[in-house]
Order: structure tokens, then sequence, then C-alpha cells
């Protein structure tokens, strides 16, 4: 999780204000909780769907996204 929190902190220069403003929102939601996280996976994907509308350098953030998402079914 914490692989995945730097990520986004790395990508947070190449957003826009507005996808700036999400993911800071969700950066909460990031927890080691496995229950919260399957709660949050609508959050996640959305985390996802900005990172990757920033092009080569979100793949990182999709990738890991991608992987958790996997793992949380």
């Amino acid at each position: 999780m914490a692989d995945l929190v730097r990520l986004l902190n790395d990508l947070r220069p190449s957003l826009t204000p507005e996808q700036d403003r999400s993911v800071e929102n969700a950066l909460p939601a990031l927890t080691p909780d496995r229950d919260a996280l399957r709660e949050r996976g609508v959050i996640l994907a959305s985390v996802a769907q900005i990172a990757a509308t920033v092009g080569h350098v979100g793949r990182p953030v999709v990738e890991a996204l991608g992987r958790l998402l996997a793992l949380l079914g």
C-alpha cells in the first residue's frame, strides 16, 4: 500500500487541479484494512481512470491499482 501512495504522490504534479483533489480525497481510503478497501473499490477504480488520462506518466499507478483491485476480487 505504501508503494501505491508513493506512486500517487509522484503522479500528482501531472494532474489537473480537479484530478489532484480527487486523488487527495482518495488517499485516506487506502488503508491496510482489506474490508475497508473492498468497500472503497469504486474510489480505487476512479483513481485508476484519472491516472490513465495522463498517459505514460500515470501507467505505474494504473498498474498498481489494477493489481490491488485484482487482489480484492
